[in-house]
C-alpha cells in the first residue's frame, strides 16, 4: 500500500514538474514566431514588454499571455497609439505546439483593449498598418504563409473602449464598455456560431 501511493505521489509530482519546465521549452520559440508573424502582416510599432506561458491554466492546452500589448503607427502617426491592450491571452493546441509545424489556436481572449481611430485633415487613417505585397513584376514574394492556423472554438473581448475621430467629416464616437464573445467551431467548413455584444455607453458627435 505505502509503495503504491510513494509510486503515485512520485507520478503525480512527475506530471507536475512537466506542466512547469514544458513552458519553458517553448517560450523563446513562441515569442521569436509572434514577432516573425507580427513582421510579416503589420508596419507598424508593436511592443508586449512581458509574456508568460502556462500548461496549468487551460491543460491539456497551452496558454500563452502578452501583457501590455501596445501598438503604435509611424510617419504621421509616429507619437499616436493606435491600440493598447491590457492582456491578450491565446489558447494554444499542445501537440500542435510539440510538433512545431504550425501552432493552432483554441481561443483568444482580449482583455481591457483601448483602440484610438484618427482620421487627420489630410483624410489619411492610423488604422492602414497591414503591409502591402510586393507587385513589381520579378520583386521577390515575401513569405505570408502563417505560423499559426486558427482553430478557434471561442473569442471574447472585455470591456473595450473605441474612440474613432475623424476630422474630415467633423464626427466624434467613443464605445465604452464594449464586450463581444463568439463561440463555434472556426476551422470547420459549415458551422453554427453564436454571438453576444454588450454595450455599456456610446456618445457620438457631428459638427
Amino acid at each position: 500500500m505505502k509503495k503504491a501511493l510513494k509510486i503515485t505521489g512520485i507520478t503525480l509530482l512527475s506530471v507536475f514538474i512537466l506542466l512547469l519546465v514544458i513552458p519553458f521549452l517553448f517560450k523563446g520559440k513562441i515569442i521569436n514566431l509572434v514577432k516573425e508573424e507580427v513582421g510579416k502582416t503589420v508596419d507598424a510599432n508593436i511592443q508586449f514588454p512581458d509574456i508568460s506561458i502556462s500548461l496549468i491554466k487551460n491543460f491539456p492546452n497551452i496558454n500563452v499571455t502578452l501583457d501590455q500589448f501596445s501598438i503604435s503607427g509611424k510617419g504621421a502617426f509616429d507619437k499616436d497609439t493606435l491600440m493598447t491592450v491590457k492582456k491578450i491571452s491565446l489558447t494554444l493546441d499542445l501537440m500542435s505546439v510539440i510538433k512545431g509545424d504550425q501552432y493552432e489556436i483554441r481561443k483568444i481572449i482580449i482583455d481591457k483593449p483601448f483602440i484610438n481611430l484618427k482620421v487627420l485633415a489630410d483624410s489619411s487613417a492610423n488604422w492602414y498598418i497591414v503591409k502591402k505585397e510586393p507587385t513589381k513584376q520579378g520583386q521577390a514574394q515575401a513569405d505570408t504563409s502563417s505560423a499559426f492556423n486558427i482553430s478557434m472554438k471561442s473569442f471574447k473581448i472585455n470591456d473595450a473602449v473605441v474612440i474613432y475621430d475623424d476630422k474630415p467629416n467633423k464626427t466624434y464616437a467613443n464605445v465604452a464598455g464594449l464586450n463581444f464573445s463568439l463561440s463555434g467551431d472556426l476551422s470547420a467548413e459549415s458551422t453554427s456560431l453564436t454571438t453576444e455584444s454588450i454595450i455599456k455607453a456610446l456618445t457620438i458627435d457631428y459638427g
